[in-house]
């Protein structure tokens, strides 16, 4: 059975979300797997601010493919690309993108399909793509809304248009979250095609049992315990100001942040007890989780992270680690067993409570409560709902 996934997502990236998991349960129960990455453009070879990226990735449209391959990744050629800056926000801009993507890309598409006709299946998370379903034949069609896309500023709000039409076009949209749920609901004209599908977490990667032969990298060897451990994008929902008051005031714990880093930093540079060690491949993290003593999300309660379902809090919790987090709504309807903070004094309060071993932490609670949020229970049931075979 032939899909197509749709996304914003390279299929490289260090960090897996959504898009690279449903591509690996596919790839799992026979499915052939066509994954297409957000488009480059010659304009990206221009510095625009955020507005870059490997312009090398445009051979990927180039590649030969083979109908019987089981999966291609591909990252298209665009002579007009989408992006929040001027002209590339305008209207105009959104409606071309497709018409204006290399005539590879149709041709790649055409010989994944062979001699069928249509795709079994197309998700999709990418409104950018969306006149790509208007060209393309297929059984099925899913629409993932993973976040507040519009509260993104590096997405233009000239794709509202082509997130509606998906939204109505689907035949199912699948949301992270209950805040999410409520809002599209509103723009919905057939409920019963609207389901909640929260994140989830690869559990056998991040349970695994900690191997005492596996040594540490040497940066991180050198970090002296306890360990508090961030992993993901340091960006500006990041609240820096919290971590900042953190590490003064829990001067024996070491604030261990794994992730790219978007936004200035200067604030908390010279703090001796903070350590930035960048983007780490996703097939280690859980070295990293399993030698800490805590992991948190210190986030600012924004409207994009109202509706957010964060995926670190169940790898966090698959390797028994105890989470201390700000809250927001979506956390307070989840009912995990994470410290949710209310204020700067809370989460500090938390973490020291943690590190200090004052009160019990029920590790079988957190590993149970991943275990029972996997990639695969979330998949399962999606295919359920298509009627596919899995």
């Amino acid at each position: 059975m032939k899909s197509i996934i749709l996304t914003f997502n390279a299929y490289n990236n260090h960090a897996k979300v959504t898009s690279h998991h449903f591509a690996e349960y596919l790839l799992a129960n026979d499915f052939q797997v066509l994954y297409v990455s957000d488009s480059v453009s010659p304009f990206h070879l221009l510095k625009f601010n955020r507005f870059t990226t490997n312009f090398r990735k445009i051979i990927s449209s180039f590649l030969k493919i083979d109908e019987h391959q089981k999966f291609i990744n591909l990252t298209p050629f665009a002579l007009i690309p989408v992006e929040n800056i001027f002209p590339f926000n305008l209207k105009l801009c959104s409606n071309f993108h497709v018409p204006s993507l290399s005539y590879n890309l149709q041709k790649n598409i055409n010989k994944f399909l062979g001699i069928n006709t249509y795709f079994e299946l197309v998700w999709i998370n990418n409104p950018k793509y969306y006149g790509l379903t208007e060209k393309i034949k297929y059984k099925k069609l899913v629409y993932s809304v993973e976040d507040d896309l519009f509260e993104f500023s590096r997405i233009p709000k000239s794709l509202k248009y082509n997130h509606e039409k998906l939204i109505q076009k689907a035949d199912i949209v699948t949301v992270t979250s209950e805040p999410l749920l409520k809002q599209i609901k509103s723009s919905l004209l057939s409920k019963n095609k609207l389901i909640l599908l929260r994140n989830g977490v690869s559990f056998q990667q991040f349970n695994q049992i900690k191997d005492p032969n596996v040594s540490l990298t040497p940066e991180f060897q050198f970090i002296p315990e306890p360990r508090i451990t961030y992993i993901g994008v340091i960006s500006d929902w990041f609240d820096l100001d919290l971590l900042y008051q953190a590490a003064n005031s829990l001067p024996n714990c070491s604030f261990v942040i794994i992730g790219p880093v978007d936004i200035l930093i200067d604030k908390v540079k010279g703090v001796s007890n903070i350590y930035f060690l960048g983007a780490k491949p996703h097939s280690i993290i859980q070295m990293y989780l399993q030698n800490s003593q805590v992991g948190i999300i210190p986030f600012l309660r924004t409207k994009l992270i109202e509706s957010v379902n964060p995926i670190k809090l169940y790898e966090y919790m698959a390797a028994g680690l105890p989470v201390v987090s700000t809250t927001w709504n979506e956390l307070e309807n989840l009912g995990s067993p994470a410290f949710l903070a209310k204020d700067n004094h809370e989460f500090i309060e938390y973490i020291n409570k943690i590190v200090t071993k004052q009160g019990f932490i029920d590790r079988e609670l957190l590993i149970n409560f991943a275990k029972s949020n996997t990639w695969e229970i979330r998949f399962t049931e999606l295919m359920k709902v298509l009627n596919l075979r899995c």
